[in-house]
C-alpha cells in the first residue's frame, strides 16, 4: 500500500517564500506596467495639447500682423494684431494653465510649468526682417526630469509701418533696507543675505569690493528647501552686483532663478559651486556686465545646464576653473566669446563633458591653460583658427590625464605630450595636436 506524504514545515515555508517572491514580482510588472500607460496617456495628451498651442500661436505668428505687444501683468502679454484685434498670452505657474485667447488649457499631470513666460527680441540677417521676438513657455516633465519649453517666433521689419518695443519681461525687484547705508550694512530678505559694498568669499566671509553696490549669499545653504524667494535687482537704488558664492554648497535640489535680473552683476566667481540641484535654466541669464567667471561651475552636480549658449561673456577675464569637475555631460559653448579672457587654468580639469565645440573660443590674450584639461572625460575637442597659444605662458599639464582625448587625425592621449605644444589641429605625422577642426 503506498503512504501518502505530506509536505514538511520545511517545504512549505519554502514554497511559500517562492509565491511571495513570485507574486511580488508580478506586482511590480503590474505597478510598472500601469505607470507606463498612465505616462503614455500623459504624453499623448501633452502632444495633443502642443499641436493645438501651435496651431493657434504660430499660426497666428505665421499669418497675422502684430502691431504692438503691451505687458499686463506678471506672466502676462497683450498682442495687437492688425486683422485680429488684441489676443491675451498667459500662464499660471500655480494652477499649471496656458492662455491664449478663448484657449485656456491646463497642462496634463506630470508636467510643470517651471519658470516665467518669455517673450524676447532680437535683430535679424535674414533679408526683409531685420528683427525677430520669440516666446517660450517653460514646460517640465516630472517623468524624467526633461524641459519641454515650448518655442514660437515671429518675424518682422522693425522700419516698417509697425515699430514696437518688447517688454523685455526682466524682474526688477527693487528693495528697502530701513538701516544705515554703511560698509557691510547686512540686509536679510528670505532666504538670501546682502550685504552692502561686500561680497562673499567663500572661508575669507564678506570682503570689501570696489564697486558701489550689494553682495549677496544664501542664507542657509544647508536647507534642502526648495530655493523660491524673489532675488532683488536693487537695494536703496544700490544694484546688487556680486553673484559670488551665492548658491555654494546649497543641499537644495530646485532653484527658482525666474526672478533674477543679472543685467548689473559682475561678479559670477563660485556662484554654483557644489550645488545639488539637478538642472540649471539660465537661458535668461544676462551676463553682459560680468567680468569674472572664475569656478563658476566648479563641482556642480547639475546633469543639465541650458542657457549657456546665450551668454554673453565679452567681458569676461576669469573662466579660471569654470566648468572644473561638473558632471554634465553636455555643454553648449559654441557661442562664448572669449577675446577678453586671459586666464583659463582647469577651465574643463575633470569635467565629464563628453564633446566641447570651442570654435568661437579666440584666445589670443589668454596667458595661462594650466591644467585645462587635465583629468577630463572629453573625447573630441573643436576648434577653429581662434584658438593661438602665442601669449600663453602656463601650459603646465595642459592635457594631463585625458585619457580618452583623441584628435581629428587619430592621435591619442601621449603622458609625454601634455602642454600647450599639442594644443593645435591634429595632423597625424605631421603634426600631432590633440584637436578636431570644425567648420
Amino acid at each position: 500500500m503506498n503512504k501518502l506524504k505530506g509536505f514538511t514545515l520545511t517545504e512549505l515555508i519554502v514554497s511559500f517564500a517562492l509565491l511571495s517572491i513570485i507574486s511580488l514580482a508580478l506586482f511590480r510588472t503590474v505597478l510598472t506596467l500601469q505607470r507606463m500607460q498612465r505616462q503614455n496617456v500623459f504624453q499623448n495628451e501633452f502632444k495633443a495639447l502642443t499641436i493645438l498651442l501651435n496651431n493657434e500661436i504660430q499660426n497666428d505668428f505665421n499669418n497675422e500682423e502684430i502691431t504692438n505687444v503691451l505687458g499686463c501683468g506678471t506672466n502676462c502679454y497683450n498682442i495687437v494684431y492688425k486683422n485680429k484685434g488684441t489676443i491675451r498670452l498667459s500662464i499660471d505657474t500655480l494652477n499649471n494653465v496656458i492662455t491664449y485667447g478663448d484657449i485656456k488649457e491646463k497642462l496634463p499631470e506630470e508636467y510643470t510649468l517651471y519658470s516665467d513666460l518669455r517673450m524676447r527680441q532680437y535683430e535679424s540677417d535674414t533679408p526683409g526682417f531685420n528683427s525677430y521676438i520669440t516666446i517660450t513657455i517653460p514646460i517640465k516633465s516630472n517623468y524624467d526630469a526633461n524641459l519641454y519649453g515650448l518655442k514660437y517666433m515671429y518675424m518682422y521689419d522693425s522700419t516698417g509701418e509697425y515699430q514696437f518695443y518688447i517688454p523685455d519681461g526682466k524682474p526688477n525687484r527693487k528693495c528697502t533696507f530701513d538701516g544705515e547705508m554703511v560698509v557691510g550694512a547686512t540686509f536679510i530678505d528670505g532666504q538670501y543675505t546682502y550685504q552692502y559694498k561686500k561680497n562673499f568669499n567663500g572661508d575669507a566671509g564678506w570682503v570689501n569690493m570696489v564697486t558701489d553696490g550689494w553682495g549677496v549669499k544664501l542664507t542657509d545653504p544647508n536647507s534642502t528647501a526648495p530655493i523660491t524667494t524673489k532675488i532683488c535687482t536693487s537695494i536703496n537704488n544700490k544694484y546688487v552686483t556680486s553673484y559670488s558664492y551665492l548658491f555654494s554648497h546649497s543641499k537644495s535640489i530646485h532653484i527658482d532663478l525666474s526672478s533674477f535680473n543679472t543685467s548689473h552683476v559682475n561678479y559670477m566667481g563660485r556662484m554654483f559651486y557644489d550645488t545639488s540641484a539637478p538642472f540649471l535654466d539660465l537661458t535668461d541669464f544676462d551676463t553682459s556686465n560680468v567680468t569674472n567667471m572664475w569656478d563658476m561651475f566648479y563641482m556642480n552636480k547639475s546633469t543639465r545646464i541650458i542657457g549657456l549658449d546665450s551668454f554673453d561673456t565679452s567681458n569676461v577675464v576669469s573662466m579660471l576653473g569654470m566648468f572644473n569637475s561638473t558632471i554634465a555631460t553636455t555643454l553648449d559653448l559654441s557661442n562664448f566669446d572669449t577675446s577678453n579672457v586671459t586666464n583659463m587654468a582647469g577651465m574643463f580639469a575633470s569635467s565629464k563633458v563628453e564633446v566641447l565645440d570651442l570654435t568661437n573660443f579666440d584666445t589670443s590674450k589668454v596667458i595661462s591653460t594650466k591644467w585645462m584639461f587635465s583629468n577630463a572625460s572629453v573625447r573630441t575637442i573643436y576648434v577653429k583658427d581662434l584658438f593661438v597659444t602665442t601669449s600663453i605662458t602656463d601650459s603646465e599639464d595642459m592635457f594631463w590625464n585625458a585619457l580618452n582625448l583623441v584628435g581629428g587625425m587619430g592621435s591619442v592621449y601621449d603622458v609625454n605630450k601634455t602642454d600647450k605644444t599639442y594644443a593645435i589641429v591634429d595632423q597625424g605625422v605631421n603634426g600631432y595636436g590633440y584637436f578636431t577642426y570644425k567648420d
